[in-house]
């Protein structure tokens, strides 16, 4: 709006809506995607691009399709300034090539939603040890160093965790309330009605205690090579939604 070439039509549709389709037509930066992309899939990619500049001399049609062209010219050299413009004011002080990543094996804690209350006073503002796994610009790939997910995070979230391995681990364990199993005794129930079924555990510490069949248990390593070792609970190496119905031979 403020372009002196446009003063009096940036709403025409040969000015408002190239623009809007420029905006969308972008690679964003910061997220590598295309707008259009996310909305309507890559497939159709190639069908909806803005045409590249066109020589005016091969233009024989109408005044008002040389009009449009010379337009959308004209928007795309002003679009392109001010995506350059936008990248180095953003990186003028963190200049890509000078800028701490994380590197692979790193250990961070991640940062508790700061507009959320912690559960506790005591509570720590970080919680949860991940591993990283990589960084690519501000989003950094990193691995639950117990449950063994993989999530990705933003960087100003993150906080270097300087220690061994074992402490970072004995720690992920204090913030996710999970304790080491030594190992799993036996079991009752029905495998095909698991929120009936019990298991009897012994932790590293000496406890020894009768759990429900949980999601939480179900995750851990020990659980899933004690199923592996009892043919009756064959169900249990499958998801609820894939075990099969029907009792199966075992093996």
């Amino acid at each position: 709006m403020h372009d002196l070439r446009v003063p009096k039509k940036w709403s025409d549709p040969t000015i408002l809506s190239l623009v809007l389709f420029l905006v969308n037509d972008e690679v964003n930066s910061e997220t590598g995607g295309r707008p259009l992309d996310a909305m309507f899939g890559s497939d159709d990619s190639p069908y909806l691009r803005l045409p590249d500049s066109v020589d005016p001399s091969s233009i024989t049609t109408s005044a008002w399709v040389r009009g449009l062209d010379e337009d959308l010219r004209h928007i795309r050299a002003k679009s392109s300034a001010f995506q350059d413009e936008l990248v180095k004011a953003r990186t003028q002080d963190t200049p890509d090539e000078t800028q701490n990543r994380y590197q692979p094996g790193d250990f961070v804690l991640f940062q508790r939603d700061p507009s959320v209350p912690r559960p506790t006073k005591l509570a720590s503002p970080y919680t949860d040890l991940f591993e990283v796994i990589q960084q690519t610009k501000n989003d950094v790939e990193c691995l639950h160093l117990v449950k063994g997910n993989i999530r990705v995070l933003h960087v100003t979230r993150l906080k270097l965790f300087t220690g061994s391995r074992e402490e970072a681990y004995k720690a992920a364990l204090l913030n996710a309330d999970q304790f080491v199993i030594r190992t799993i005794h036996y079991w009752r129930g029905t495998p095909e009605k698991r929120s009936e079924m019990f298991f009897f555990v012994e932790f590293d510490d000496g406890d020894k205690i009768l759990l429900p069949y949980s999601k939480d248990l179900n995750s851990a390593v020990q659980f899933e090579e004690f199923v592996y070792l009892e043919p009756q609970l064959f169900p249990l190496r499958f998801n609820a939604a894939d075990a099969p119905i029907e009792p199966l031979p075992y093996p």
